[in-house]
């Protein structure tokens, strides 16, 4: 007997007016259906159904993308897979959504709703569906129909893979749709970025994020070399701060370049956090001289915010209270503990008036939690082992009575050969230090960032 022909639109018009018809039904009352049988499992069920009645269940949203299915003698596979089925999965999309079904199997541009909608979509479902299996399967995916291509564009519904050629394009807006459910499809490559970085984030912050700091600086080893030789230099006449007979000219020009030096450190620092922090671990301009250049007055404006909060009170109680150590130690302490804060809080907000406000930084523990304290010990590490290398190059290449020896005349031949060239190495080692703890805080901020993935 001759099966009575598939209707999309009288189906998709039953639907809307919430008349499913079963497809019990519509063998008793319509006449007969194709003899081509196929088992579909539904629950615990499993069905003996033609091709007309499966569709009809899927119409009725009783069979869904991921349901089992089988024709004849063939392996069981999900319902989304063969094309048979896409029609009726595109004409229930159609119907749930609004959209004519017809947008679905032609050319003729059709309303779809926004990427934005799309996009959160995806979002939803990864989100509330992560697994690292969830992960490998978008990561490794390949085109649903060319296993040797990778994909192009992933249904946003039933996450589908297709390669350029396996999609529509219909709309004024060149949109992709799913050759399967007619769902909009996203670029694949983005989805995949943003999975990616999705694991990424849920991983936590551990000893993993350290590692990945050690090794980022050198992602531009030859300007690292060069800035940090620089920094390192504009340090070479501190010296001259300590020895008596050189007035407050020439102790004026040594701690003028240290405190520009500082503030360009800074300001690689707090470019590096904006970086880490948006998740962009490829970004190769590690340090973007033209960027901090371009608003210097924002660069010295942070560095003096992080210099004040940080090393004012070790000055005042240098200045009021010198005959005090317990005064000295606490503003000591004060100076090695709050600096990452202070640093991660001018790399965050970018403005003077929240990094010198001690309240802004300690709120920052409240709202980062647990990862702060591993942030701490990963800088309080970083810091003892700068300090204790720093130390012995100093103990090793200066005799604690140089300048006693040979008097303080001697002092601008002994900053040419000795102190400038050991401030290089200094500068190269504390700059490195200050990337990396940069970098930690980046990550730190991004693994304690929401979730808005798209």
């Amino acid at each position: 007997m001759r099966g009575r022909k598939f209707n999309p639109e009288f189906e998709r018009h039953t639907l809307m007016a919430s008349v499913p018809r079963s497809f019990g039904e519509r063998f008793l009352s319509g006449g007969t259906v194709s003899t081509e049988k196929w088992l579909v499992v539904t629950g615990e069920e499993t069905l003996e159904v033609s091709l007309d009645d499966l569709r009809a269940l899927i119409l009725e949203g009783r069979v869904k993308l991921t349901d089992r299915v089988k024709k004849g003698g063939l392996n069981w596979i999900e319902a989304r897979h063969p094309p048979a089925l896409s029609g009726a999965f595109a004409d229930r999309h159609a119907a749930l959504s609004e959209v004519p079904p017809s947008a679905a199997s032609s050319d003729i541009p059709a309303p779809f709703e926004g990427d934005r909608d799309a996009h959160d979509a995806f979002a939803i479902y990864a989100q509330s569906h992560y697994s690292p299996a969830m992960v490998a399967s978008i990561v490794n995916a390949r085109c649903q129909y060319h296993p040797d291509l990778l994909p192009a564009y992933i249904c946003k519904a039933c996450r589908t893979p297709f390669c350029r050629d396996c999609t529509k394009v219909v709309g004024p807006e060149t949109c992709s749709i799913c050759a399967l459910c007619g769902s909009l499809c996203l670029p694949y490559e983005e989805v995949r970025q943003k999975i990616t970085q999705l694991a990424d984030r849920r991983s936590g912050f551990g000893w993993h994020d350290l590692k990945l700091a050690l090794r980022y600086p050198f992602q531009e080893p030859v300007t690292l070399s060069i800035t940090a030789v620089i920094y390192g230099a504009c340090h070479g006449f501190l010296p001259y701060l300590g020895a008596p007979g050189y007035g407050y000219l020439l102790a004026g020009i040594g701690l003028l370049p240290a405190l520009l030096a500082n503030a360009f450190m800074f300001g690689c620092m707090t470019l590096v956090i904006n970086h880490i922090a948006a998740g962009r671990l490829s970004y190769r301009r590690v340090f973007d001289l033209t960027s901090l250049l371009a608003d210097p007055q924002e660069m010295f404006s942070l560095s003096t915010a992080i210099m004040l909060v940080t090393t004012g009170p070790l000055l005042l109680s240098w200045r009021f209270a010198s005959n005090h150590p317990p005064v000295l130690a606490l503003a000591l302490c004060w100076l090695l503990c709050y600096y990452p804060l202070a640093v991660l809080v001018a790399g965050e907000t970018q403005l003077f008036t929240a990094t010198i406000n001690p309240l802004t930084g300690l709120n920052a523990i409240s709202r980062i939690g647990g990862s702060y304290w591993k942030l701490f010990l990963m800088y309080l590490g970083l810091i003892g082992l700068t300090g204790a290398l720093g130390g012995t190059i100093l103990i090793v290449t200066i005799p604690h009575d140089l300048l006693t020896g040979l008097g303080v005349i001697w002092l601008p031949v002994l900053n040419l050969f000795i102190f400038l060239p050991l401030s290089i190495v200094l500068g190269l080692l504390v700059f490195y230090t200050n990337i990396v703890i940069a970098f930690l805080i980046g990550r730190t901020l991004f693994k304690c960032a929401d979730e808005d993935l798209f």
